[in-house]
This record gives structure tokens, sequence and C-alpha cells, in this order.
């Protein structure tokens, strides 16, 4: 049998497990029999408020009481009592991540149980009925999935997108200097030269295309920068090599690594050894999305883009280096205004909703259906074994089972808003919904939040 999510692999048992103590306890304490007896008292109060006399009376309440008992014995043993006929186990559960462009289908490699759910139960007894609603309702699910298209797995890479960071303070503080002692200086050159028919994205972020190309070439470190050597046809301020034996390379050497110590790779393999590191997998997954045409160098730079997006560097005051290119003492300045503050502040807003709706209902979906399976035996005593309830109660499950694949047409459609909305002149959605997922696009920040919350309060709604 299938379950919805990894978790639920444990809390399906666990749910069932305490069923089986529940409905122990109270049949223990003799609660379960107190809908019988309540069905005799009823028949008997019933017949003498009617005042029947004749003779038929009495076999005919006694016919009403016996049909009333079998079927209130029906449904006990049919949803009420475990039965080891129809056992749920732990090796009969089984979740498969759904198929996407970024990902496989694979099975619940999880940690779930390693620790936390390691004396959940192997087996339990589960009542025929609610056995049979469980599978009916999984069955209905993956049917249902398997009609519906893949999705393309942006939600997973945006994901990684965010918790991919710059861990190391080291390189944060050389992404600063770099920012402060080249990007500036290149963005102001351009901004001088004011040229024409160049395209944003190749000089809104520090390994900008046409900044490497352009300007980095000639513009170079303010102080020593570590793991580049000094080259006296270069290092023309110094006679002879300094003492920590490092030199001044050209913006264009610091980030590609040209010139530096075998190993060191410059400042854009130091930043994409740290997504490695914090968010594996995630260029993996961009190369999987992305159009074929793509190059692997674009899917590492807009990978590289992403992490500083969530930690952007700030420019620094340079004088505080000292001759051997350590930081004697560097404070952050804030360089967003008022409005821009806001507007991150709002994403920041957005986001986290966003998170705590998609990353967080499937986890409270596997927990609801824990606590309905828990507490169905205080149903079908308070409904005194009604056949009713079981119907009921199966249209209960089955609604809360079922918000799977609701949720799965909501992401889908999200999507498909997000490659509709989000595109350019020759048609790149697929590549611009990426880049305003990863925090990389330049585009209608206020038109992107409404997507997100219009479809998070339909994940929510539905």
């Amino acid at each position: 049998m299938s379950v919805d999510t990894p978790l639920a692999l444990y809390t399906t048992l666990l749910g069932w497990q305490f069923y089986n103590h529940i409905w122990d306890v109270l049949a223990g304490v003799g609660i379960v029999f107190l809908p019988f007896l309540g069905a005799l008292l009823a028949s008997l109060v019933t017949d003498r408020m009617q005042g029947d006399a004749v003779e038929e009376a009495p076999r005919k309440s006694l016919i009403r009481v016996e049909a009333r008992i079998w079927l209130m014995l029906f449904t006990a043993m049919v949803g009420a009592v475990p039965s080891g006929l129809t056992p749920l186990t732990a090796g009969s559960l089984s979740y498969t991540s759904p198929a996407t462009a970024a990902s496989p289908a694979s099975p619940s490699t999880g940690t779930y149980g390693s620790a936390g759910f390691a004396a959940g139960p192997a087996s339990v007894p589960v009542p025929p009925w609610w056995y049979l609603v469980i599978s009916v309702s999984q069955g209905i699910n993956r049917a249902v999935l398997a009609a519906m298209p893949d999705l393309q797995g942006l939600q997973e890479i945006e994901q990684l997108a965010r918790i991919a960071y710059v861990q190391d303070p080291g390189l944060r503080l050389e992404a600063s200097r770099f920012y402060t002692d080249c990007y500036i200086p290149a963005k102001s050159r351009l901004v001088d030269d004011n040229p024409h028919g160049i395209d944003p994205d190749q000089v809104n972020w520090l390994g900008g295309r046409h900044l490497i190309d352009t300007y980095y070439g000639d513009v170079r470190a303010a102080s020593a920068v570590s793991g580049f050597p000094f080259d006296p046809a270069r290092d023309l301020e110094w006679t002879s090599p300094p003492g920590h034996g490092w030199g001044k390379p050209t913006c264009r050497q610091w980030w590609t690594g040209a010139g530096a110590d075998p190993g060191h790779g410059g400042l854009r393999k130091l930043l994409l050894d740290e997504i490695h590191t914090t968010a594996p997998g995630l260029t993996g997954k961009l190369v999987s999305i992305l159009p074929g045409a793509v190059t692997p160098t674009f899917v590492e730079d807009h990978a590289i883009r992403a992490v500083l997006s969530q930690d952007p560097p700030s420019r620094i005051d340079t004088s505080l280096y000292d001759s051997r290119g350590t930081a004697g003492g560097v404070f952050d300045r804030l360089q967003n205004t008022a409005v821009n503050f806001g507007i991150f502040l709002s994403r920041i807003f957005v986001d986290l909703f966003t998170d705590m709706i998609t990353l967080g209902l499937p986890i409270m979906h596997a927990l609801i259906l824990m606590s309905l399976f828990m507490l169905l035996p205080f149903g079908v005593i308070a409904a005194s074994y009604n056949p009713s309830f079981l119907m009921t109660g199966a249209i209960a499950l089955f609604s809360v089972s079922f918000w799977i694949p609701i949720w799965h047409m909501v992401e889908w459609s999200r999507e498909q808003v997000m490659l509709s909305v989000f595109h350019d002149a020759a048609g790149n959605s697929l590549t611009n919904a990426l880049m305003l997922l990863t925090g990389t696009a330049v585009v209608d920040t206020t038109k992107a939040m409404l997507v997100d919350l219009a479809f998070s309060t339909l994940f929510l709604g539905l």
C-alpha cells in the first residue's frame, strides 16, 4: 500500500497503534458495550411511551431490538474491532516521490525512523472497513496523480536556491572586497560609456560576462589577494615581492582564477564549491530542467547568482586592509534604500508564507490522518455503531487523503503561470522562471509576490 508522504510511512502505523491502545482501554472498562445497553433501554422506553398493549407488541419489539443488535454487531466487527485478517505492516507501506524534470521518481530515502520513530510498530491490526477505505483512497490518489501532467520541479529548485549560502566568513568578506574593488568601478565605467543593447543579466551581478570581457581586465584589486602570487609585470607598485608573496590580480584573474595557485580557482570556483556544500544537487537539477542548448557555464553562473542573492556582498572600506591583504576590521554598510528594504521584507514575508504552506501542509497532512485514525474508536462508539458512521468516516478519510492530488494540481498550475507570465521575446520562459524563483531575475517583484500569494492561498483553500 502506498502513502502520500515519507512521514506517513510512520504516522499511518502509529495512528492505528494508538487506535488499538484506545480500543483496548475502552473495551477494558466496558465503554464499548454501552451502545448495546443503550439500544435495549431505548427500545423499552419507546415501547412504554407508545403504550403498546396488544399481544403482538412484545414480539415486534423483540424483532426490532434483535435487528438493531445484529446491525450494531456487524458494524462493530467490520468498523471497530481491530482484525488480524487485515493488518498494516511496515513492509507493505511504500512511498515513491513523483517524477519531475529535475528529479526522477524514487523510493523514500528519508531519515525518519532512524531515531524518532525507531520504536514504531512493525505490524498493527486494522478493522476491515477502514483498511478498505484507506486502500481505495490511496488507489484513487495514485490513479489521479498518474493521469496528471508531470511537474517541472521548479519548487524543488526554488527551495534548494533558498538554502544555498556562503557559510565561510572569509569568503563572504572576499566577495565584498571584489564588489568594492571590481564591480563598483567596472559598473561606473559602464555607466560612463553608456553602451546600447547590453543584456542586463550580463552586467547586473559580480560575474556578468560583459564586465569580465570588457572591464575586469583593466581593473585590479586594491590590496593583495591570497592565492594570487606576486607578478612583477603586473604589480608595479612593488619593486620586489612583498613578504607575504601575494600580488594584486586583475579583476578578471580574481574572478576566473587565471594566474592563481593550483587548486585556488578564483572567486567563482570558491563560490561554486560553497553551493555544492550548502545546497548539494542544485546545479545538477538546473542542468536537468533547463533546455539542452544551455551551457554548463550558464547553469553554474545561475547558481552562483542564486547564492549571492541570499547574502548580497556590500561595499566595504578597503583602507582597513593592510599590505598583507588581511582585514584589520571591516563593517558592512547598508546599501538598500527604504523602498528597496521594504520590498526585501515583503519578499521575505511572502517566501516564508509560501514555505509554511507548501512545506508545512504535507507534514500536517500526515499528522491529521494519524489523528483521525487514532480518534475513530470514540466516533464509532458515540455513533452507537450506526452503519451511517462508517460512510461518514470514509468520506472524511478520503477527503483528507485527496488533498495530495489537489496540491499537485495547484503546483502544476503555478508552474504554468510562471512560465507564461515571466518570459522574454525569445520565449525563454523556463529560464526566466527559474531566475525569478532563485532571486536572480530582474522582473516585476510585485507581480512575482502576487503569483506566490495567490497560489499559496489556493493551496490552503482547496
